[in-house]
């Protein structure tokens, strides 16, 4: 998994944003092969965590292949929003 730095800068906001001093990253294909991702205390004995740039991202287990050679990335939309993309490499 690779995290670009636009990901990486809005994660370290969201963590600033909500007042915690860490955040981990749970990560989950969920259908439509789109990704999705939420805040999780703890890992489960075969899910697999990454550290990047002092972010710890979770991926679950049964999700594993489906996040072999992405990368993950964040854009702003037309709207004035912004959303996380997950991309095949």
């Amino acid at each position: 998994i690779k995290i670009t730095d636009a990901a990486i800068s809005k994660i370290k906001q969201e963590v600033k944003d909500v007042k915690k001093s860490f955040i981990r990253l749970a990560m989950a294909l969920v259908e439509g092969d789109s990704a999705s991702s939420g805040s999780e205390e703890s890992a489960l004995e075969n899910d697999e965590i990454i550290e990047q740039d002092g972010i710890s991202f979770l991926v679950h287990e049964t999700s594993k292949p489906y996040f072999n050679n992405v990368k993950i990335d964040y854009t702003k939309t037309l709207l004035g929003g912004g959303q996380f993309i997950v991309l095949k490499l």
